[in-house]
C-alpha cells in the first residue's frame, strides 16, 4: 500500500519456470543488489532481475504489472491505524477539507475485498500463461 503523497506505485509480477532446486541464502543477496548502499535507498535496494534470472538458469513465462495509488482507505488506514495526523494523510490533496480518509460509500471490508479479487484476477492471468 503506498504512503500518502507518494505517488502511484507500479508492481511487478514475475511468473519463472525452473527446472531445479534453488539453493539460495542471504549470503547470495548482494551478487543481486549492488547498488544497495546508495544514500537515496535507505532501507531499499535496487534488485537486478535479469541477473537474477540469467544465474540461476530460469525462464520467464508470465509477467503481469499494477498500479496501485493512494486513495481514502490508504489514508484511513495512516490515520487510524498507523497514528498519522489527517494533515499530513492529506498533505498536498485538492479540497481535503474534510480529510478523506475512506472512500465515499464503502468501508474497509468492502475495499478489501475489491483489492482481494483485483490479486486473484492477476493470479488467475499469470496462470493463464502456464496453461497455454
Amino acid at each position: 500500500m503506498p504512503p500518502p503523497c507518494s505517488g502511484d506505485h507500479t508492481y511487478h509480477y514475475l511468473l519463472l519456470r525452473q527446472t531445479a532446486a534453488l539453493s539460495l541464502t542471504a549470503d547470495d543477496l548482494p551478487q543481486y543488489t549492488p547498488d544497495c548502499s546508495l544514500a537515496n535507498l535507505v532501507g531499499q535496494c535496487l534488485f537486478e532481475v535479469a541477473n537474477f534470472i540469467s544465474s540461476n538458469q530460469l525462464t520467464p513465462v508470465g509477467y503481469v504489472t499494477m498500479v496501485a495509488a493512494t486513495d481514502g482507505y490508504v489514508r484511513y488506514s495512516y490515520v487510524n491505524d498507523r497514528g498519522m495526523s489527517e494533515a499530513d494523510s492529506c498533505r498536498g490533496l485538492d479540497g481535503y477539507d474534510p480529510c478523506p480518509t475512506a472512500p465515499p460509500g464503502s468501508s474497509s471490508e468492502k475495499v478489501m475485498v475489491s483489492l482481494t479479487t483485483v490479486m486473484a484476477s492477476a493470479w488467475c492471468l499469470m496462470l493463464s500463461f502456464i496453461v497455454n
